[in-house]
């Protein structure tokens, strides 16, 4: 009983201790590929500093290590990131890494050291503090040219969804882009499917590639392909197909008379890459093929360059021809297109 041990511990106060730095953000975090990353981080002095401390400079660097599955073998690996690829300031209180920069689907572990410039190699002048951050893919974008609109039963029709947008990777062109994946749907007023096809489902089965010929139709300004469309009227290449050189475009065959009869008709666009999905709906009001069509003139402007600060007035009208005939029973519609670089050139 009784017994008792004595050790002599040996504390070395440092005259200027390390910095304690903290970064705000949670441990545990997620972010999207096209919204980018801001990390902040907080610096307080230990409880132990003198005033020598505040005569000190402080110091910063951000490191990162990333960890994904291997492409392979699908086993999970971790790896240094080179973090001046994804931002071009590693050496401040926070982390800023822009939209598009960061990997999706992986797990990046960030790390701050913060120390004084003039202690900066010694062993135990600094602190850390990293946080783990998973990027995830951003929401897919479907858009289909010209929306919903009237079509002629006479004329072929291009549901064309080029336009959509995955938000990862904007500048890819859907149209050329094979990770890019289309279905459709479409429904009648009732409710039924819309070809003679399958009546279980609005799904468009049996979407073929288009067997294109040398001439060429125009939709919404667009030039397209004219196909050769099946006579079979069980077969699915009788009533639409997809443009083999346009990915995301479906031709609708208005020629044939056992195809969309007039009335309106809804058609659901699906797209699906790199396994997230999303979709675009319209409406198509198909009409007779002898409906009169009005034929409209727009007054040019005065100038055909206008001052971005100025107000620009257009005026449209009928022929002289459909204005006697119509007088004012006109529905106006206004559609404005804008022309651009292309960013990838």
């Amino acid at each position: 009983w009784g017994l008792t041990s004595t050790r002599l511990l040996e504390v070395t106060k440092r005259p200027v201790p390390a910095p304690q730095v903290a970064i705000l953000n949670p441990p545990e975090t997620t972010a999207r590929r096209a919204e980018g990353l801001t990390l902040q981080s907080e610096v307080r002095g230990s409880l132990c500093q003198g005033l020598a401390a505040l005569t000190r400079s402080l110091r910063f660097q951000w490191t990162a290590r990333v960890r994904a599955a291997d492409p392979g073998t699908g086993a999970l690996e971790t790896s240094d990131a080179d973090l001046g690829a994804l931002t071009a300031r590693t050496q401040g209180s926070d982390l800023v890494v822009p939209g598009g920069a960061l990997e999706p689907d992986v797990a990046y572990t960030f790390r701050i050291r913060v120390g004084y410039a003039e202690t900066w190699d010694s062993p135990d002048g600094s602190s850390y503090d990293e946080v783990r951050v998973s990027v995830t893919r951003s929401p897919l974008s479907v858009s289909v040219r010209g929306g919903s609109r009237v079509v002629f039963k006479s004329n072929l029709v291009a549901l064309d969804a080029t336009s959509s947008v995955d938000p990862d990777y904007p500048r890819d062109l859907v149209e050329a882009n094979a990770a890019w994946a289309f279905s459709y749907r479409c429904t009648t007023l009732s409710g039924d499917p819309c070809f003679p096809l399958n009546a279980a489902t609005t799904e468009l089965p049996d979407v073929r590639a288009c067997q294109a010929g040398s001439e060429s139709f125009r939709d919404l300004g667009r030039s397209y392909a004219v196909p050769a469309f099946s006579s079979e009227l069980l077969s699915s290449d009788a009533y639409y197909c997809r443009d083999a050189a346009l990915n995301g475009v479906l031709v609708l065959n208005m020629r044939s008379p056992s195809a969309l009869p007039p009335q309106n008709y809804t058609f659901t666009v699906v797209g699906r890459a790199h396994g997230r999905s999303a979709e675009g709906s319209l409406v198509l009001q198909v009409v007779p093929a002898d409906v009169p069509r009005p034929r409209v003139v727009v007054e040019p402007p005065g100038s055909p360059r206008v001052d971005a600060t100025r107000r620009l007035r257009l005026v449209g009208g009928l022929v002289a021809e459909d204005r006697a005939e119509h007088g004012d029973a006109v529905n106006w519609s206004w559609s404005f297109f804008r022309m651009e670089a292309n960013p990838r050139w």
